[in-house]
């Protein structure tokens, strides 16, 4: 359904995002920490997604970061502070629904989002250092150098996420139209039919990619463009 997607979409960028932030910080390990986060990707693609021994190892490890007894009470507990916050009413379980579904897909929003991290890493050591080293010696907390620095620099590659995100979703093996489509041409050898479908199918993504980066576009920072903007203004 559209909410499912629409939850997923939102969970998988704003986490890859989280992530990459912690895994462009200076540490001991970093690059193993990368190499794990990536992993997933690596290993439930391809051919390798196809292997049965690995079908188990992705089982096992979606069951460990999803279902696991940890991931259950940490979603008791979130829900519980949720409505101690909030109250019991529509809008608080509305929220509740949301928060279950994202801990019960720990597994499968890790495996989405090992490319995202990636592009988000890049964007993240683009920046330049010296608007923290300004932003510090103007007093600007952490929180503040997030919201006025990073978020605003890496809004261009939050676009791209966000599009790579809804096509990796619509066109993956476990995509229902995806798997009719291939049923259809495959098993049952109407091929006219499956080319329809894909066609069908591919114009509504675009349309869905048009209206998405048309929407998301007005809140992107390019600096050129903006500063440009900012020339002609004055």
């Amino acid at each position: 359904g559209l909410q499912p997607f629409l939850i997923n979409l939102f969970a998988i960028v704003l986490y890859s995002l989280l992530v990459a932030i912690l895994l462009n910080q200076k540490f001991c390990g970093r690059a193993f920490f990368r190499t794990m986060f990536f992993l997933p990707v690596v290993v439930a693609s391809g051919s390798a997604a196809l292997n049965s021994s690995n079908d188990q190892l992705l089982n096992n490890a979606k069951m460990l970061l999803g279902t696991s007894a940890s991931a259950v009470d940490m979603g008791k507990d979130i829900t519980e502070i949720i409505i101690q916050m909030f109250g019991a009413n529509n809008a608080t379980q509305s929220l509740v629904s949301i928060v279950s579904t994202i801990v019960s897909s720990m597994y499968d929003i890790t495996q989405a989002a090992g490319v995202q991290i990636l592009i988000f890493l890049a964007g993240l050591q683009a920046i330049n250092v010296s608007l923290y080293e300004a932003s510090r010696i103007d007093g600007a907390t952490g929180w503040e150098s997030f919201w006025k620095i990073t978020l605003p620099m890496v809004s261009p590659m939050i676009l791209v996420n966000v599009v790579y995100t809804i096509v990796d979703q619509l066109s993956s093996a476990g995509n229902a139209t995806v798997t009719r489509m291939y049923e259809a041409a495959v098993g049952q050898l109407k091929y006219t039919y499956s080319a329809a479908m894909g066609v069908m199918y591919f114009s509504i993504v675009i349309t869905i990619l048009a209206v998405v980066v048309a929407l998301v576009s007005r809140f992107v920072y390019y600096e050129n463009r903006d500063d440009e903007r900012r020339r002609r203004k004055k």
